[in-house]
């Protein structure tokens, strides 16, 4: 990337973030907006050459939405309740038009008890497990359902069970109808928060796309819940995380913030760039994205089940 692209790319997000800055649609490095799913959005700002990325994202979204209605309604049936994350509940809301939120996944929360009966319907719609075998260890969040039109993260937890204390209970009990017939979304608080935590899962290395969900959903917020989210951040042990990302969306909008010292937490060029750290800065930054002793264990009792469960099924078969 070139200082050029570099500073275009910047501005462009700055701009979908609420400062007020001039994109040079000419210099945006399509390649790497492309990668950060801003195309759709870059087009909006003026970047003509992308009109059919805005287009493709369209067609792709009436499809997504089919399978996402088709989903739901075969869970309800089943009697098993869904809540929607990520892209699937901003599109068509803080997204008023679906084809700005490009997305690779329907992300749908159900309860952990409904979990393998929710498997099972997904299963009578034609998807199929597409994970490794780490993914069916009780300890990871989602497992990965694909089949050739859709795919489907299904969710049993938001993080790694054992990392936070995180309130499915909560969340539950709180969560509003969705613009979805039949789903439900996490209350505004709840929905952010839970947001920042699936990028502070990913050490903040996520597209830029997820910085501009949050720039969103944090507008949604009245002013009075800025305490509240940071005390239910600490309750629910992601404060770090919150923390941390909260800042880099400042200096990602050109706004004042103390500037990372790229150990702890990406600094703006490599959100950019968004090119992998070296793995040993990537286990730095998940430990300095954990608020307390218990999310460790838990993330590391997480990750010896993710180790040991190849070997487990690779026994089993043998015996």
């Amino acid at each position: 990337m070139t200082e050029a692209e570099r500073r275009a790319l910047a501005a462009l997000v700055a701009r979908l973030l609420g400062a007020d800055a001039a994109v040079d649609p000419t210099a945006l490095p399509v390649a790497l907006v492309r990668r950060h799913l801003l195309a759709p959005l870059a087009h909006r700002a003026g970047a003509a050459a992308l009109r059919g990325d805005f287009i493709a994202s369209a067609l792709q979204a009436e499809r997504r939405a089919a399978a996402l209605t088709e989903a739901v309604a075969a869970l309800a049936d089943a009697a098993v309740p869904v809540i929607l994350l990520k892209g699937v509940a901003y599109a068509g809301s803080i997204y008023p038009d679906p084809a700005e939120r490009p997305m690779s996944d329907i992300d749908l929360l159900v309860p952990a008890a409904d979990f393998d009966r929710a498997a099972r319907t997904l299963g009578r719609l034609g998807y199929w497990h597409a994970g490794g075998p780490a993914q069916l260890t009780v300890t990871r969040h989602a497992v990965t359902f694909k089949r050739r039109d859709a795919a489907v993260d299904l969710h049993r937890h938001i993080l790694h069970a054992g990392r936070s204390r995180i309130d499915l209970a909560a969340i539950w009990s709180a969560a509003r109808p969705s613009h979805v017939a039949g789903a439900l979304r996490p209350q505004p608080i709840h929905e952010y928060l839970l947001h920042l935590a699936h990028i502070g899962r990913h050490e903040g290395a996520v597209p830029l796309i997820n910085y501009v969900d949050a720039h969103r959903l944090r507008a949604t917020l009245p002013p009075a819940a800025v305490a509240d989210v940071h005390g239910l951040a600490r309750a629910w042990t992601i404060a770090r995380a919150v923390l941390a990302i909260e800042a880099a969306l400042d200096r990602l909008a050109d706004r004042s913030a103390p500037a990372p010292d790229g150990l702890r937490f990406p600094t703006t060029r490599e959100l950019l760039a968004f090119e992998p750290a070296p793995r040993w800065v990537q286990v730095v930054r998940k430990l300095c994205m954990i608020d307390d002793w218990r999310g460790v264990a838990g993330l590391a009792t997480a990750t010896a089940r993710s180790r040991l469960a190849p070997r487990w099924r690779r026994r089993a078969r043998e015996m």
